[in-house]
């Protein structure tokens, strides 16, 4: 990606910030900078303001998607430590993780404020650092961070300025965003939000080589609709005359019954058919976001799938498969094809390694069923 020239700015600065990036807090700085700026912010804005939106837009990726930042990634690590202390649910939205983590920051005397302070001390400066890489190069790495801050206030009028520069207001460390760069990122937002975002994925892959679905697991899930395959299962219990719930073994109906996703929807990330089951309410939610015992669950899940498979594929109305002609890698006719034993081998040898990936990452693995 390409961030928009500006005659009168140092363009390449901003776009180099993410260069030999080791860690994510810059990508969520610069967001944070820019949740800023998007909600009519002016150019001063105290420093725990942006690290506690920092934390509220790593909370989902690091909480609910369970994403990897890398072993030395230190904001995920901060972003664990506040649910731990407040007990925050995983599931709250970005204002409440926000003004719980600046309410941490308040209290100057926990050991939680501490380390997020710390962060503080390293993020905002090291930003900075491609604006003045002439002057730093060859600098021990304790002058790196007063020689950041004082060339960014002695330039920051000049014919090239950095995007900001520290100062105080009321007592409080706060950064100062350079009025011509503030202009810059008002008329450019979604561009440069992109662009961070874009560098974030990136950096994310890395770390999580084998996960599918990044760039939709660095926000809070939106609501979705499972009608569609809601639909579907609803005409095969009614054509096959209901089936036992894969859980709790309770005989299902039409409309009495809660769509799982076999493999968590936090680890997929999608609604496709060939992950979903009609299962009892009460199952379902004891479920959550648990990986089922293969072992128990396995066969009968891929006996299910191929009952719902077979008799829409008899229908003739083939669009609600396409799912799984993806997931096998083959045309309909061929899956239909298949023997029920076959395609339920070749189901269950498509899910073990998601499910063996999803366990890699803290997911609860071989869950049961006990009422």
């Amino acid at each position: 990606m390409q961030l928009p020239p500006a005659p009168s700015l140092p363009v390449e600065h901003l776009a180099g910030a993410f260069r030999h990036t080791t860690n994510s807090y810059k990508f969520f700085w610069l967001l944070a900078l820019l949740d800023h700026v998007q909600h009519g912010g002016g150019p001063t804005v105290p420093m725990r303001t942006l690290l506690a939106q920092m934390v509220a837009q790593a909370w989902h990726p690091v909480h609910y998607y369970r994403l990897s930042f890398g072993t030395q990634d230190r904001l995920a690590d901060l972003t664990r430590k506040v649910q731990v202390r407040t007990a925050l649910p995983v599931q709250s939205g970005c204002m409440d993780v926000r003004a719980t983590t600046l309410a941490l920051l308040q209290n100057g005397g926990s050991e939680l404020s501490g380390d997020l302070r710390t962060l503080l001390r390293f993020v905002p400066y090291r930003f900075l650092r491609p604006w003045f890489a002439p002057e730093l190069r060859g600098e021990p790495d304790y002058c790196v961070d007063p020689e950041i801050e004082r060339l960014a206030d002695e330039r920051f009028q000049s014919e090239a300025p950095p995007l900001y520069r520290f100062t105080e207001r009321g007592g409080e460390a706060c950064v100062e965003i350079q009025p011509r760069w503030h202009g810059y990122l008002r008329r450019h937002l979604a561009i440069v939000e992109g662009f961070a975002l874009w560098g974030l994925v990136q950096h994310l892959q890395r770390n999580n080589p084998n996960v599918p679905g990044l760039s939709d697991k660095l926000f809070a899930p939106e609501a979705r609709s499972l009608s569609p395959a809601r639909k579907v299962w609803d005409g095969v219990l009614r054509t096959s005359g209901g089936i036992l719930c894969l859980y709790s073994g309770r005989p299902l109906a039409p409309g009495g019954y809660a769509l799982d996703h076999f493999v968590p929807w936090s680890f997929v990330a999608h609604d496709l058919l060939w992950n979903l089951i009609p299962v009892a309410p009460e199952a379902n939610s004891a479920k959550s976001d648990a990986l089922p015992d293969l072992a128990l669950y396995g066969e009968r899940f891929a006996a299910a799938q191929h009952l719902v498979f077979s008799t829409v594929y008899a229908s003739g109305k083939w669009k609600p498969l396409e799912d799984h002609a993806l997931l096998f890698n083959a045309d309909l006719p061929s899956v239909a094809a298949m023997s029920s034993a076959a395609f339920r081998e070749r189901l269950l040898d498509g899910l073990a390694p998601l499910v063996q990936i999803a366990a890699n990452m803290g997911f609860q693995r071989g869950w049961r069923y006990d009422p």
